[in-house]
């Protein structure tokens, strides 16, 4: 386990920033957070991460490749990784948010 969250750490470091401001942006946008339509735009994200990543950097896929993981697996691993870290981020701001309001 150790080993794959090395491997998800340094297949997600060009992108992770990006992630993160697309979610920090999308749960702050507005006073009323829309989830389905926040899903929808971070699939968005995630498709334009995932083409930028396969047209630019074709070369550092066989470190992974070498490594032995699926650049498939690790697309996976790392879209459920972000979108637990969104959902956590979410449900956070809106329980403050309902509380302050309240």
């Amino acid at each position: 386990m150790y080993k794959l969250k090395t491997i998800l750490y340094q297949f997600n470091r060009p992108v992770f920033a990006l992630n993160i401001l697309l979610s920090l942006y999308l749960v702050y946008k507005h006073d009323i957070f829309n989830f389905p339509g926040a899903i929808f735009a971070k699939f968005c994200g995630y498709g334009a991460i995932i083409g930028y990543q396969y047209f630019t950097a074709k070369q550092t896929f066989f470190y992974f490749r070498n490594a032995g993981y699926s650049i498939r697996w690790l697309y996976i691993y790392s879209i459920i990784a972000d979108l637990l870290l969104f959902t956590i981020l979410s449900f956070i701001t809106t329980a403050v948010y309902a509380i302050i309001h309240a």
